[in-house]
């Protein structure tokens, strides 16, 4: 079969055409992607932002906006010209937001000026008020919150960042406690709203209406108390830790089997320097500590109303701050204000196990449990604005890393997803994943 050598072809839709030599790009100059990583300083990294662009790139300025700090960035080109990471930027952390105007031209001498915003964070949930305490729900689905100015409880979805619902305070609330024997939650005011700190208010979540009232009892001396720390097991049966205005302490019980009576058990009396309750992981125990004293605790039985006392083998040594109760089984983590000797630990069946920590627990401290899989006594631990994961198998501090000054009250979900914590105006979550990613 023969063809002829000098015959044209004939381009058909199956037959690709190819571009003229050097032709000009003409796609649009642009940003196509920007994400923030946070630095591990236990390892020397730090915090990085990323630009990623469409085109090779030259850098010709990098400025934070509207923030008073003075970061001295420093960035790099990488990925064959198109992604730009600075770093160095010593004025915040894990947490903020914070925008930059870059200035960047690319090969063809094409400017681009424009602003990028970093959240630091996975999501924010924005709140009318300022939050004041939250609980998560068992199946951790649902965030809790109590504000004050204005003075609300708000439910907020934690998978859809959404308010599912919101209900108005008559008073200003300090705390809210979710009681499982009856699917109802405890809320009782700030010590300073003089008019309702004598009560608990007892409220359905499903309709936000105030079902019960219950008047908290006088003391010995005949003087009105208000409630600091409150506590139920399974069966409805807790603990009421009170206090007078000249900071005396009362324990009464609280029994919802019974109507909710409360009571004072005068043979347990001698207790009455424990000021904070925990429950245990299933809520058949109530933890309660003495606070800023030796390693000292109460431990209620919800079913036998018996209570025994935990003194750890370190208690001699041991000026305790606060506990973070393991949610998921029989343990919890102390955090002591010593500096020096016996710091912080596990206590795991009544016995202290693990490794001991030293951690300087003075600056606004928190912690709590990893529940992701495989992290057997890991801490979240939070101090003096340093945000960290300790491995408490070995004592080794996995990594560190600046966090925002505003934040707080940090809580770790039990699905091991997120860790969730308030700022001024919000709630914020963070994927634990994020924390991970320079180890």
């Amino acid at each position: 079969m023969g063809c002829k050598k000098n015959d044209p072809v004939t381009n058909t839709s199956d037959t690709p055409v190819s571009p003229p030599a050097n032709q000009e790009d003409t796609t649009k100059f642009a940003l196509i992607n920007h994400y923030y990583t946070p630095g591990n300083l236990e390892a020397g990294g730090l915090d990085t932002f990323t630009l990623e662009f469409n085109r090779t790139v030259k850098v010709t300025n990098i400025l934070l906006v509207n923030n008073p700090c003075s970061p001295n960035l420093k960035y790099n080109v990488t990925n064959g010209g198109n992604v730009v990471k600075f770093y160095n930027f010593l004025c915040g952390g894990l947490g903020e937001q914070y925008a930059f105007q870059y200035s960047i031209t690319d090969t063809l001498g094409n400017q681009l000026i424009d602003t990028a915003t970093f959240n630091c964070y996975t999501r924010k949930i924005s709140l009318k008020g300022s939050p004041v305490n939250y609980f998560i729900s068992d199946d951790n689905k649902f965030c809790w919150v109590i504000t004050n100015s204005p003075n609300q409880i708000l439910c907020l979805g934690i998978s859809d960042t959404t308010i599912k619902k919101s209900y108005d305070l008559s008073f200003e609330p300090r705390n809210a406690v979710y009681n499982y024997y009856n699917n109802r939650i405890y809320i009782f005011s700030s010590p300073g709203d003089f008019s309702h700190r004598e009560y608990i208010y007892v409220m359905n979540p499903e309709n936000g209406k105030i079902e019960k009232t219950l008047q908290i009892p006088y003391d010995f001396s005949n003087k009105p108390l208000f409630a600091e720390s409150l506590a139920f097991g399974s069966n409805g049966f807790g603990i009421v830790i009170c206090e007078n205005d000249n900071s005396s302490e009362t324990w009464l019980m609280i029994d919802s089997k019974q109507n909710d009576s409360m009571y004072v058990d005068s043979v347990n009396y001698y207790l009455y320097s424990f000021r904070r309750l925990y429950t245990n992981f299933d809520k058949t125990k109530i933890i309660a500590l003495q606070q800023d004293g030796n390693c000292r605790f109460g431990i209620i039985d919800c079913f036998s109303h018996s209570i025994t006392e935990l003194s750890t083998p370190v208690s001699p040594v041991c000026y305790n701050s606060y506990i973070a109760v393991n949610k998921m089984k029989d343990q919890f983590f102390v955090v002591n204000l010593q500096t020096t000797g016996y710091g912080q630990f596990i206590i795991s069946n009544n016995t202290m196990t693990g490794a001991d920590t030293n951690f300087d627990a003075y600056n606004g401290s928190e912690a709590d449990f990893s529940y992701r899989p495989g992290e057997n006594n890991y801490i979240y631990y939070f101090d003096s604005h340093v945000f960290g994961i300790v491995d408490y198998n070995t004592g080794n501090v996995l990594m560190n890393t600046d966090f925002a000054y505003n934040l707080k009250k940090i809580v770790a979900t039990t699905d091991g997803k997120y860790i969730v914590c308030t700022d001024i105006n919000s709630i914020v979550f963070f994927d634990t994943k994020i924390f991970y990613q320079n180890l």
